[in-house]
This record gives C-alpha cells, structure tokens and sequence, in this order.
C-alpha cells in the first residue's frame, strides 16, 4: 500500500523543463530486467541526477541488444522514480512502511534525487521518532 503525498512544490522540487512529447526522443530503461519507457525530456528534468548525466551524452552509454540502459538494481520503487522524473514531489505516492521508504531513500540517492531523498529522509526522522503519519505530515489537506 501506498501513501499518497500531495506537498507545496519549492522551485528546486519541480521539474527543470515541460516536455515537449512531439519532439522528445523516447528512451528504454531496463531495471533489473523490466522495462520502463520515458523521454529525454523527462531525464534532463532534474539538472543533479544520473538520469541528466545519461541523457546529455556526457557519458558512453552501453545498450542492451533492444537499445535499452539496463540498471542492476530491482525494479519495485522506479515507477515512482519514474514519476518523481515526470512530475516532481507532487504526483507521487511514498510507500506506507518504514522499511519500503528506507528502500525508496537508497534508490533516490542512487540517482542524485536530491529533494527526493530529502523529503524521504524528513520521513525517516519522523520515524525514529516514532511519529505516526497525518495529513498534514505528508501535505495533503
């Protein structure tokens, strides 16, 4: 189960740029054998991450037989990496357990999801704190 988080968006939490679908190039991403289809335009939204650095041809980039990066890392949380990438902080659900979001926390910082990781880690504390979750813990209304 997840729990929804709607959150006020600060300028470093949304996305760098709008995405252009008739002229972004589409990209396949294999993560951990399961395939994940965005744009260009959807890596380079946040400036800091490994996606951007992927996506900007900094790097060499090595492609499966299909043409698709493959990651070796599970696949259970990147559709909401995947969303983060999309939208921001404000579309995505956090998973309702400790353990899921302390999970969540490590494949933020794998990419250099800054705010993300952030706002995961604020969960954190409130956990060790033995803080329950409210709506106005997560932002919603």
């Amino acid at each position: 189960t997840y729990l929804p988080v709607a959150m006020e968006l600060a300028e470093t939490e949304m996305p760098a740029a709008k995405r252009n679908r008739h002229t972004s190039d589409r990209i396949v991403l294999n993560v951990g054998c399961e395939k994940f289809e965005t744009t260009l335009d959807t890596l380079n939204n946040f400036p800091e991450s490994l996606f951007n650095s992927l996506a900007s041809g900094r790097h060499r980039l090595d492609r499966e037989d299909d043409g698709s990066i493959f990651f070796d890392l599970s696949p259970r949380y990147f559709y909401n990496i995947i969303q983060y990438l999309r939208n921001g902080i404000r579309c995505i659900s956090l998973p309702q357990s400790e353990e899921a979001r302390d999970e969540l926390l490590l494949e933020a910082n794998y990419y250099s999801l800054n705010c993300l990781a952030a706002r995961l880690h604020k969960f954190k504390l409130l956990d060790s704190q033995g803080s329950s979750f409210t709506k106005t813990d997560t932002g919603s209304a």
